[in-house]
């Protein structure tokens, strides 16, 4: 059952359960809309009230709903149902309700409750591999803290590094979660677009980064779309045809430091990727060996492929070394790819400036790389 379809399901289950009436926290848009949802398709919920930790919101009405501070949730059993609406910081409400004493919580938005496992997980590994990670950390202390120097002219860049090295290697997730931004690749104080763009998409997934690109540059020159996975490549192939985009080329290949066949797991949803013992062999290629000779020469070369970036940029060396591309290299895969990418970027080409961002709660941390001076970023 996906997420949304485990959502509805509790919900009717919890109309059934709920005499006493349910409770909302966050008092956005997304509560808006849940309530509207109850009104229309679970009349029978009773909504008490609404907890934000919003004071300017603390006293009001949203629908007809009162909206409290967090605190005076005590006044209720803490066995009612806490319907979280946020879509972002799903960590720190779930610590915020569970030190309240409300464990029987709900998630509206469909991501977080993956978000909540995966920081469990994540924790129980640490718990499991401390004497090897704290190893892992003293082995690569110089790397470490070459990178942190390296970020140094941006304060948000070291904050975000420190706190996925938190994360991974202590469990410590709600300072990172904190740090969450949208504009997922394009973040506008360091990414600055122009007309002509070359964009490559490495890891295209379903297109969206792709669409997403040509709404901020309508006057691209040219994209580059790779997606290994089949099912994913005919998913992106349906989009761009649908959205009728022109200028392009679409490959059914991995990324990686050369040419030839790989072999890749495809059953993992959402993470499928380069696998030793994968179920599939794809065809894969180095962007040196294919792009090199384009007469579209790339300027902004993303990639999100689980892990495989440290080879693929290696099969890029070319490329970056002649055009300076704008990179922006997924770096939230393994323990080590956090520094090991930003460090690669940084003594190969030193005349990049490196920055380091949060998106997505406390899973896609990405390092952009831009050339000196290029950046918004001050």
């Amino acid at each position: 059952m996906d997420s949304k379809s485990l959502f509805v399901s509790s919900m009717n289950s919890l109309i059934n359960t709920s005499n006493e009436g349910i409770l909302l926290y966050g008092a956005g848009v997304n509560a808006a809309r849940f309530i509207i949802q109850c009104k229309r398709k679970y009349e029978n919920v009773n909504i008490l009230c609404i907890a934000d930790i919003d004071k300017t919101k603390q006293g009001g009405m949203l629908l007809g709903i009162p909206i409290i501070a967090p605190e005076k949730l005590l006044q209720y059993d803490t066995q009612t149902c806490v319907v979280v609406t946020p879509a972002k910081y799903c960590l720190a409400i779930t610590e915020k309700l569970n030190k309240l004493g409300f464990n029987n919580l709900l998630y509206y938005n469909t991501w977080n409750p993956r978000v909540i496992y995966a920081a469990a997980r994540r924790n129980k590994v640490i718990a499991e591999k401390r004497e090897e990670l704290d190893a892992l950390l003293s082995e690569n202390s110089e790397k470490i803290s070459a990178v942190r120097q390296f970020l140094q002219h941006d304060k948000k860049s070291v904050y975000v590094f420190n706190a996925k090295i938190d994360s991974l290697y202590f469990g410590r997730n709600i300072p990172l979660e904190s740090l969450h931004e949208d504009n997922h690749y394009f973040p506008g104080d360091i990414i600055s677009l122009h007309e002509q763009e070359v964009f490559v998409d490495c890891g295209a997934y379903d297109g969206q980064t792709t669409l997403d690109f040509i709404r901020r540059v309508e006057d691209y020159r040219y994209i580059y779309v790779f997606e290994p996975d089949p099912l994913q490549f005919e998913l992106t192939q349906m989009t761009l045809d649908y959205e009728r985009i022109e200028r392009f080329e679409l490959y059914s290949m991995g990324v990686h430091k050369s040419e030839g066949e790989v072999s890749f797991m495809s059953k993992d949803v959402g993470a499928s990727r380069i696998k030793e013992d994968g179920e599939l062999v794809v065809s894969a290629t180095s962007l040196d060996a294919l792009l090199y000779d384009k007469p579209a020469r790339p300027t902004f070369i993303k990639m999100d492929i689980e892990g495989a970036e440290l080879d693929a940029l290696t099969g890029a060396e070319k490329i970056i070394g002649r055009d300076r591309p704008k990179l922006a290299i997924s770096v939230y895969h393994g323990n080590v790819h956090i520094w090991e990418v930003p460090y690669w970027i940084k003594t190969n080409y030193p005349d990049y400036e490196i920055y380091i961002r949060q998106h997505l709660n406390i899973n896609e941390t990405v390092c952009y790389a831009v050339r000196k001076g290029s950046a918004h970023a001050e």
